[in-house]
């Protein structure tokens, strides 16, 4: 059938950060599962982890909830090991988890706050693809899909800077990571939203000001969760098996505004 390559039927899928009901992880691992992916989804809120795995399961597919800080490589290394052991050997991983946790200018900015930033945004997909890229180059076949930011090539505003520099960070991790795994033929991709309706987007600015952003979009709204899962799914299969070290924008035309 034609669009046998955009199936995922029986693949085995890492989604992290999926446990916020309207987050992006929580739509990404929805959309994989309903084409036919089994979704595990770690994330340091077990108990929303725990509902994204119900809603999934409820879709006719398997999956595995896991409360885990993809910060810290022993419970990352926890993770793979009970994903491997009861989801299978793992081809698609989604490095979603990731925030700015609030506006903060270079000149109020604390070591922590800077510290805090990098390892939920760069530290977070470092450890996962370090864990996970042995098997993968060991079974010759793997996607990578990293979550970055339109911020990561404009620059993000004000009390941005952290934010900005992690996900421009990522970009460039995805693209060195891509040369080096290519021989392995394991893809390694970037989904860069531009200003998305999450809880994420809500925690830092007010409606009104989302409202002043979408008046810059060309297609006048700001994105939905439902927006960005479609570029994900397509970077997760096979019919992007000849994709690797880009990154899709997906921003309603946000870039060229």
């Amino acid at each position: 059938m034609a669009n046998d390559r955009f199936s995922l039927t029986s693949k085995v899928a890492v989604v992290t950060g999926a446990g916020a009901n309207g987050g992006l992880g929580h739509a990404i691992a929805l959309e994989l599962a309903r084409l036919g992916a089994h979704v595990a989804v770690p994330d340091i809120n077990e108990p929303g982890s725990q509902a994204t795995a119900r809603e999934i399961k409820n879709l006719g597919q398997k999956s595995l909830a896991l409360g885990c800080d993809v910060t810290q490589r022993t419970q990352v290394e926890r993770m793979i090991a009970q994903v491997n052991a009861e989801l299978g050997a793992i081809d698609i991983l989604v490095n979603n988890a990731g925030a700015g946790f609030r506006l903060v200018p270079l000149v109020e900015m604390t070591d922590e706050f800077w510290d805090q930033v990098m390892a939920l945004n760069l530290r977070s997909a470092f450890l996962c693809c370090r864990v996970i890229a042995p098997q993968m180059i060991e079974r010759k076949v793997g996607a990578i899909i990293n979550m970055s930011s339109v911020v990561a090539r404009h620059g993000g505003g004000t009390g941005e800077l952290a934010y900005t520099a992690a996900k421009g960070g990522l970009s460039a991790f995805t693209r060195g990571l891509a040369k080096e795994l290519a021989k392995h033929n394991i893809r390694v991709n970037t989904v860069a939203p531009g200003p998305t309706d999450t809880p994420f987007h809500k925690g830092v600015r007010t409606h009104d000001e989302l409202l002043g952003i979408a008046t810059r979009i060309p297609l006048g709204r700001v994105g939905t969760p439902e927006d960005i899962v479609g570029a994900v799914a397509f970077l997760a299969s096979d019919a992007s098996s000849y994709i690797t070290g880009q990154s899709i924008e997906v921003n309603g035309g946000f870039w060229f505004a």
